[in-house]
């Protein structure tokens, strides 16, 4: 009898802590994801971003609109200790979220994005970002409340979670229990009923379907401009000036399809803004996205 006691009493053990192995391992492993894919950015303030492009040396990151709003000199922290010069902002529209870039030879590991229709209320997410002066990725467990449209009006904020995230982290990865990206989060208001802080992200295929139509609107639509047009200020690497000295003029790709009815013959960039004078008698301010 006492041995069959005891052997209740091993399988009993074996089968509790076999699970809580695979939940441990599973936390170590978005832990190391959430540290590796999410950066801290500086400048305007202390926010979060998650790098999920890279073409050559220049790794892409999305974070919040609200994080980098103005043009600044910002900076990126990676999960190695090294800072990165921001080399440019593009705004995406109707969102609170924009792309911040930076160059490196180093090889950073990019989020892994899963679509967001798939994810469901009550599913465990894992929220990761940098909050106040901290340095070290925060990561924080809960569980998603609602999910909604997220119309213009609430600038992509669709999703609600239990997440109790803390200033400084807008703009970092709202992963799944696999440690894909699923959404950015953002945005914390207290609930005045409950008195409970409310956790919101703008899901991810929100962001992705706006930037595939970025890359759409910035198609080359060419306008000469002769070769003593006068530049100043720096040009975001999405726009292009194409054309050689030696032909005497210059072409401008432009991201939009109101042009100037006549040649132009003066351009100034400064951050995201493009101002432009040509001979139609018109000056015109353009925005790089």
């Amino acid at each position: 009898m006492s041995f069959y006691k005891l052997s209740t009493a091993i399988i009993t053990t074996i089968a509790i802590a076999q699970p809580q192995l695979a939940i441990a391992q599973n936390i170590s492993k978005i832990n190391n994801i959430a540290e590796n894919i999410t950066v801290k950015i500086t400048g305007y303030g202390n926010g979060s971003g998650v790098i999920f492009e890279k073409a050559g040396n220049v790794y892409s990151v999305v974070t919040n609109k609200h994080v980098v709003p103005i043009d600044a000199n910002y900076e990126i922290l990676t999960h190695d200790g090294t800072k990165h010069q921001v080399t440019s902002r593009i705004e995406i529209p109707n969102l609170d979220l924009a792309i911040v870039k930076f160059q490196s030879s180093k090889n950073y590991r990019l989020a892994k994005i899963k679509n967001s229709d798939s994810i469901n209320p009550l599913q465990t997410i894992y929220v990761a970002g940098f909050p106040e002066q901290q340095t070290h990725v925060d990561i924080i467990s809960g569980e998603i409340r609602s999910i909604a449209e997220g119309n213009q009006s609430q600038k992509g904020y669709g999703l609600i979670y239990t997440n109790q995230t803390l200033p400084g982290s807008s703009g970092g990865a709202v992963l799944d229990e696999k440690g894909n990206l699923i959404a950015i989060n953002g945005l914390t208001k207290r609930d005045r009923k409950t008195g409970r802080d409310i956790s919101r992200g703008i899901p991810i295929n929100l962001f992705l379907a706006a930037k595939d139509s970025l890359k759409v609107n910035q198609e080359a639509i060419r306008v000469t401009i002769p070769l003593n047009t006068t530049i100043t200020g720096f040009f975001n690497p999405n726009l292009s000036i194409l054309g050689q000295v030696n032909s005497g003029q210059y072409q401008l790709a432009y991201t939009t399809n109101a042009l100037h009815s006549s040649s132009v013959y003066s351009l100034a960039v400064s951050g995201d803004k493009i101002v432009s004078g040509s001979l139609d008698k018109t000056i015109k301010v353009w925005r790089l996205q």
